[in-house]
């Protein structure tokens, strides 16, 4: 019953996406790893120390709010994405197998990103709710928490405006002169798909 809410395997997904691909296979990407981890604490650590205050909390709120709606919006798509993917490709086709890596790892940051705006948000709440009546401001542990988790929600989305471009420029077969990636997708074919009316 209480496996609906359960949110580790996005977090674990979330956290194995952040791999590098060797020759060897995958290996985890420590730096970036560090970087997802750290930058949030970090975060926290110097708003604790310096004592910070968030001066408006309801522009945050209403900016994670919106980024949570917006997040499963795009979620919608690329899962679409994903299923013409399969589609497209025959399972022993592994040449489109970096593409499909590349919405999975999407998907699964995208989804920690929505459950992280969907805390922000009750932390914001419950910070405004029980603050002073006459604080105009969100202070304490409440405005620590909703600044680390704004950070780890900018960071995953920075990591993810990549990532979403890789796919679409590999998906889409963009020209070399077009993109960004030293890759020409000119010459990769896509497996027709018979439709039976």
């Amino acid at each position: 019953m209480l496996d609906r809410f359960n949110f580790a395997p996005v977090f674990i997904g979330h956290w194995k996406g952040l791999t590098k691909d060797t020759d060897t296979g995958p290996v985890p990407d420590w730096g970036a790893r560090g970087v997802v981890a750290g930058v949030p604490l970090l975060v926290i650590g110097l708003m604790a120390w310096k004592d910070v205050e968030l001066s408006f909390p309801g522009v945050l709120l209403t900016a994670v709010s919106l980024l949570s709606g917006a997040s499963l919006t795009v979620f919608a798509q690329l899962s679409s994405l994903r299923l013409k993917l399969t589609e497209w490709f025959d399972d022993d086709d592994t040449s489109r197998d970096s593409d499909k890596d590349a919405l999975d790892e999407s998907v699964s940051h995208l989804m920690a990103a929505t459950i992280a705006c969907v805390f922000a948000a009750v932390i914001i709440v419950v910070g405004m709710v029980t603050s002073k009546p006459d604080a105009v401001s969100l202070s304490g542990v409440a405005a620590y928490a909703a600044g680390g988790i704004s950070a780890y929600i900018a960071l995953l989305y920075v990591m993810l405006i990549p990532r979403l471009y890789y796919a679409y420029v590999n998906v889409n077969r963009v020209r070399g002169n077009l993109n960004g990636f030293e890759i020409d997708n000119t010459s990769r074919r896509m497996r027709r798909v018979r439709r039976h009316w």
